[in-house]
This record gives structure tokens, C-alpha cells and sequence, in this order.
């Protein structure tokens, strides 16, 4: 790495915390530590004391009136003056990844301030999630979103996206400036190798793990085509993760007729979920991402099945996945039945692959580490402020 490189000091901030955000962050610091990148991470959250290890800084946010009341909500959106400068010193730092997340008005306040330095990260089409759900309620909200969202971001340095349809979307907004897309990770030394167990021609074994099945995730469809499907194999679905009462109520119909067997864990972490990792012949991601108005994703779980070493179905395009990827199947990104026969096809095609899963595991180490992408985040960042600065490195 150049000298110029050496000198950008830049943090990423988490903010509002969410439990499976964190966990990435956490992951994605401790990449930036090894690399001895000069990266900083900040979690932020009201029940925190401040304490920083090594570079990871959790600071104490404070409650506003409306936390914990029936007008969050309407709180949160409409406060102007956003508060991260005062538990994060901006200054110390060149340039600043922030999630965008949920919008706000104080979200322009801050990048009204500080906007020249802060690179925004976007995991999804916010106005596209919100107007996912046909309502007039929602309509206008994704309306009022993307009035502020525009203005929000004409102020940033920069883009992260996940996706190239993401990145394309928030640059409409934003206009032109610089962006790139940096795909989610996982940790891959921290992920146990679990492999998959080889298809036996009578029995098929899929798992399906979220940590909350939302409509985008398709689950109707493969339960429709469970339904539909005439063979002989008998079909066992694990979902793994929180559901609702209409899932559960689809799951029953299917246990009632007696064939098949869908098995509602709800959420399970740590070594226990290895269970069922261990014995599946097939993961599943999501299927269902038109739903939110997106063709292209890039969810965390199939990146977590890969390092596992699990071969899985989805359907979306996913800019990690090749099209012809030995290791994976992509449906159709619509609403219609999952062909099981297909799916079985699949396992039978894997299964006569013994390198299979230990390949996969090196696929994942190579190019979907955090340590990969947090150097890309970094490199990105610095390659920003230099723009800015009219630097060249040596």
C-alpha cells in the first residue's frame, strides 16, 4: 500500500444498531485490524457505557423524549438535528462510511454539515422496500423518503452499494459523483465448515435460515411447489428464523396432507443451527426479491452458505454468483411454483461433486472475505478524499 493510502484515517458508523448490522461490523473491524488498516468502527446505542477495543468504539447514545413511546416513530423522522456529531469527533477522521439506512430529516442535517467527507453505504432501494406493500400510506411515505433522500444525497462524497441496481438508483438521486459497488461479506474463518450431506434419492433435505421470513423470501412459492410436486422423493424444508401466523398456517396444510414435512424452528444461533447445516443437502436464499422492487441482491445468508460449503437455490441476480456457478441454481425472480424436480436434479447433480464442498469454501475465502472488502471500502474512501484533495499516490 502507497504512503498516500497510509494517511487516510477513516471510520464506519452504525447507527441506528441492529443486532445482525452489528454482528457485521464487528466482523468487518476485526478484517480492518488484521489488515492494519487505519479503519475505525463506531457502534452506538443507548444501553452502551463508551469503551473502545482496539478499533472498535462503542459509544452511549442518549434518549430523546419520544424513545420508547407510541411516537418514535413520527419522532425519529421528523427530529432536525441529528446527534451523531456530538458522540463521534468528525473531525478526526478524512472520510466517513455511514449506512444510510432509515431516512430522516435530520439525515440531511448532518450532511449538510458534514457531507463533503461521508460516504453513504445502501443495502437496498429504500423507496422501493417501503412501497413494496400497495397502500396509500405507503405511497406516500416512499414520497416523502425520496424528496429527502434527493436532497440528502446530493451532499455526500460518494456511494457504497451492495448492488449495480442499487448503485444506480441512489445515484439518480444523488447525481453524479463517485460510487462503487462493494458486495456483502462474511467472515469466512469465523463461519464452521459444515459441508452437506449427499442425496440419497429418496430423501431431500432443505434448509432455509433468515432471521425473520419477510414476503421478498418467497416461502409460498417453494411451499407451492412442494405442493405441486408428483414424485416419489420426500420433501423436508427447514425455515429456521421468526414467522408469522400465515406462514405457519401454510406450513400446516402442507404437514396435514402427510407426504412432505415443513419443520418452523423459529431463530436459532450458534452451534446449535450446525445441526441442521450438517444435515442438508441444499440451503435456500431468498426467492422472491421482486417483491421489493429489486432484481439484483446480495444477502448475507448465501454468503454464509458458501462459506459453509453448501450448495443452494435463489432467485435474483447476485453479482458474487456466476450464471453458470456449478454450486448454485437460480429461479425465475416472479412468483411462480419452485419446480421441486428441479431442485432434485440439482442434489443429485452435487452430489456426485465429492471436491464440491471444500471448493466452495475456497470460492468464499477468496473473494467474499471481509478482509477483501474491507480493503475495497478502504481503497474506495481513500481514492475519494485524494479526488477531493487533487492528491496523487506515488
Amino acid at each position: 500500500m502507497d504512503k498516500e493510502l497510509k494517511k487516510i484515517k477513516v471510520a464506519h458508523i452504525n447507527n441506528p444498531p441492529a443486532l445482525g448490522v452489528d454482528k457485521k461490523l464487528l466482523l468487518e473491524a476485526q478484517a480492518a485490524y488484521d489488515e492494519g488498516l487505519n479503519f475505525d468502527f463506531y457502534i452506538i446505542k443507548s444501553s452502551f457505557d463508551d469503551r473502545d477495543v482496539k478499533n472498535v468504539h462503542y459509544r452511549k447514545d442518549y434518549k430523546l423524549w419520544y424513545e420508547g413511546t407510541k411516537l418514535r416513530f413520527i419522532g425519529r423522522f421528523f427530529n432536525w438535528k441529528n446527534r451523531l456529531p456530538d458522540i463521534v469527533d468528525f473531525d478526526m477522521y478524512d472520510m466517513i462510511i455511514l449506512r444510510f439506512g432509515k431516512v430522516s430529516f435530520s439525515k440531511y442535517d448532518l450532511f449538510k454539515r458534514y457531507g463533503h467527507k461521508i460516504l453513504t453505504e445502501h443495502h437496498t432501494d429504500e423507496v422501493g422496500e417501503i412501497r413494496s406493500k400497495k397502500t396509500l400510506k405507503r405511497y406516500l411515505l416512499g414520497t416523502v423518503v425520496s424528496l429527502i433522500s434527493k436532497r440528502s444525497l446530493k451532499l455526500v462524497a460518494g456511494i457504497i452499494a451492495v448492488t449495480n441496481e442499487i448503485r444506480k438508483v441512489e445515484l439518480n438521486k444523488a447525481g453524479n459523483k463517485p460510487s462503487v459497488v462493494i458486495t456483502n461479506g462474511i467472515g469466512v474463518e469465523q463461519t464452521p465448515f459444515s459441508g452437506f450431506k449427499q442425496f440419497n434419492e429418496t430423501n431431500l433435505d432443505l434448509v432455509f435460515v433468515s432471521s425473520h421470513f419477510q414476503a421478498w423470501q418467497g416461502v409460498d412459492r417453494l411451499f407451492e411447489g412442494i405442493k405441486q410436486y408428483k414424485g416419489s422423493v420426500t420433501i423436508t424444508l427447514y425455515l429456521i428464523g421468526n414467522y408469522g401466523n400465515d406462514l405457519k398456517l401454510l406450513a400446516d396444510e402442507i404437514n396435514s396432507e402427510g407426504k412432505h414435512r415443513i419443520v418452523l424452528t423459529g431463530r436459532i444461533e450458534g452451534e446449535k443451527i450446525a445441526e441442521y447445516y450438517e444435515t442438508a443437502n441444499l440451503a435456500v436464499g431468498s426467492l422472491a426479491q421482486h417483491r421489493r422492487n429489486m432484481k439484483e441482491a446480495c444477502t448475507l445468508k448465501i454468503r454464509e452458505y458458501m462459506a459453509r460449503g453448501i450448495p443452494f437455490i435463489y432467485a435474483y441476480d447476485d453479482p458474487d454468483v456466476p450464471e453458470n456457478a456449478s454450486f448454485a441454481v437460480k429461479f425465475n425472480n416472479d412468483d411462480s411454483p419452485i419446480n421441486v424436480d428441479r431442485i432434485i436434479d440439482f442434489a443429485r447433480a452435487v452430489s456426485s461433486s465429492p471436491d464440491m464442498a471444500v471448493s466452495l469454501r475456497n470460492i468464499a475465502k477468496k473473494n467474499l472475505d471481509w478482509r477483501v472488502k474491507v480493503r475495497q471500502m478502504y481503497d474506495f474512501a481513500a481514492k475519494v478524499y485524494r479526488q477531493q484533495n487533487n492528491e496523487q499516490p506515488e
